[in-house]
């Protein structure tokens, strides 16, 4: 088993668990990187498009146009009416 080591005490792998750590012990520079470009998502004529790994890291973003035919648009339909 490797074993790493942190001052004078040795942690096995995988030892050390979320639910061990602090509130906001995790700070954002500890975080790795992902190829996510940080920014606003969406806006009137565009939705995001989200997608997260397994380990609940955002790892794509991308704006999705959106386009609604003016002659096709009903505004008592999307109230419910």
């Amino acid at each position: 088993m490797a074993i790493s080591k942190i001052g004078t005490f040795a942690l096995a792998n995988n030892s050390v668990v979320g639910n061990k750590f602090a509130n906001n012990s995790i700070t954002s520079a500890k975080l790795a990187n992902t190829a996510v470009t940080a920014g606003d998502y969406g806006s009137a004529g565009n939705i995001p498009s989200i997608t997260i790994n397994e380990k609940g890291q955002v790892t794509r973003v991308s704006n999705v146009q959106v386009e609604v035919a003016e002659a096709g648009f009903n505004p008592f339909l999307l109230a419910g009416m």
